[in-house]
């Protein structure tokens, strides 16, 4: 697929240069050459940059979706500990009622 796009490259190139100019020599060959690979090298950069971008757009969403069950798993956890805490709580007024009712009782 490169290679067949870069000989299109180097066609139309060339084409241009002879109409503009008349025949290649050798040295405007090796210029066109030149030209061509630089544009190759241009849209494989641009390649790597949208891959690159791709890949830390795909990081940031996993660090978001991370932070989201941390903040999940934080609030699971904080509600254990408020609901721990009223279990704790009845489990003593249930302790609590009948000493209360004794020491009212009590002579």
């Amino acid at each position: 697929m490169e290679i067949v796009m870069m000989e299109v490259v180097m066609m139309e190139i060339v084409m241009r240069r002879e109409v503009l100019m008349g025949p290649l020599t050798m040295e405007a060959l090796m210029e066109v050459l030149v030209k061509a690979a630089l544009m190759e090298a241009l849209v494989k950069a641009a390649l790597m940059e949208a891959l690159m971008k791709a890949a830390l757009m795909e990081a940031l969403m996993k660090a978001a979706l991370m932070e989201a069950l941390m903040k999940a798993a934080l609030m699971e956890a904080l509600m254990k500990a408020a609901l721990m805490e009223a279990l704790m709580k009845e489990a003593l007024m249930e302790a609590l009622v009948p000493l209360i009712a004794v020491i009212t009782l009590h002579p």
